[in-house]
């Protein structure tokens, strides 16, 4: 499926539907130009299928290459042998695998992208957001990261890569719980940070596929065009760094106790539980630093400490959180879901 009006709301219509944000030239390049490209998501797409997303926004695409509204073909820009353009063989793909792409870019950011880890201002969002919704409105969108204001693993880590992780896996874990539609920035799923220099473009970084090296598999061994740097130096590009050898897709995959197995695992759940129903939430009493919320309808119970001592958890099973437990106690920087 395919949405091209920029006034509709994409996830109206489906409130477990989980939204991923794709910034086309950092996120895999097919031909070696050193430069993402459309053929390079379309074969990254079972990964998106693997993670459990429904909705691809893409960004960075020429507007040329968008398909009409009115029905009309995209531009064949780049088409293969046998006519095929990279828009419809993309187009083609996603919708063999039930994913719907949006190829617009939206004007307001979603809710939290710029919230501190602290339990009072992330209980005041996300309730205005549901409160001042009006009746026949669109779901809130729930995002932590954005082109534009950056990363939650470095803005939510006042310097420290580490304690940014923890709370970016315990945001995620917020972002999924609440009604409404999560919706990631590629990479968010596996605990990116910004590059390095706080440089334009820190939070586009080319995405870390694989190997122990740059470009980690987001370009081929072939020799770029010559009018394409691979260097990071095209202004559409970054290419990441050696320290995202920590992140990498392939590794992350292989560990179970990686934030992207934690995403997926939560997505799962999402997607599947019952305690996930309900389109309103009700607060608990909490300790200092903390807050709790149970999703009316299915009854899932989300405990966040965003204090720097472990607490005691609300009645209940534990069914998810972004850190081991400590002595039954929710940890520091860290969420928890629970089943009444």
């Amino acid at each position: 499926m395919t949405n091209t009006d920029p006034a509709s709301d994409p996830f109206s219509t489906d409130t477990r539907a989980v939204g991923y944000q794709v910034h086309v030239p950092s996120f895999a390049d097919s031909d070696a130009d050193g430069v993402g490209d459309l053929v390079g998501l379309t074969t990254h797409l079972g990964y998106l299928e693997l993670l459990g997303i429904t909705d691809i926004e893409l960004t960075g695409v020429p507007a040329a290459l968008h398909p009409d509204p009115a029905g009309a073909p995209p531009q064949s820009d780049g088409a293969d042998e046998s006519g095929v353009s990279p828009v419809q063989q993309l187009t083609h793909h996603a919708a063999a695998r039930e994913l719907t792409l949006h190829w617009h870019i939206r004007a307001e950011p979603g809710v939290l992208h710029q919230i501190p880890f602290s339990a009072a201002p992330m209980q005041a969002a996300i309730d205005k957001a549901l409160r001042d919704l009006p009746d026949d409105a669109p779901a809130p969108r729930w995002e932590i990261s954005g082109p534009a204001g950056g990363r939650a693993a470095t803005r939510l880590g006042d310097g420290d890569i580490a304690l940014g992780g923890a709370r970016t896996r315990a945001l995620l874990l917020v972002l999924l719980a609440v009604p409404g539609v999560p919706t990631l920035l590629y990479g968010d799923e596996l605990g990116l940070p910004d590059g390095p220099g706080g440089l334009p473009g820190a939070a586009t970084m080319t995405m870390p596929w694989e190997g122990d090296a740059p470009p980690f598999g987001f370009t081929g061994s072939v020799a770029p065009q010559a009018d394409r740097p691979t260097d990071g130096t095209d202004p559409a590009v970054r290419m990441a760094p050696d320290t995202f050898r920590d992140y990498v897709v392939e590794d992350q995959l292989d560990d179970q106790d990686s934030t992207l197995n934690l995403v997926r695992t939560a997505i799962e759940l999402r997607a599947t539980h019952p305690a996930f129903s309900g389109s309103e939430i009700s607060w608990y009493g909490a300790p200092r630093d903390c807050l709790a919320f149970r999703r009316d309808g299915g009854g899932l119970v989300c405990a966040v400490n965003a204090g720097d001592t472990p607490i005691e958890l609300p009645p209940g099973e534990v069914l998810l959180s972004s850190a081991p437990l400590v002595d039954g106690m929710l940890p520091a920087d860290a969420t928890a879901w629970l089943l009444p």
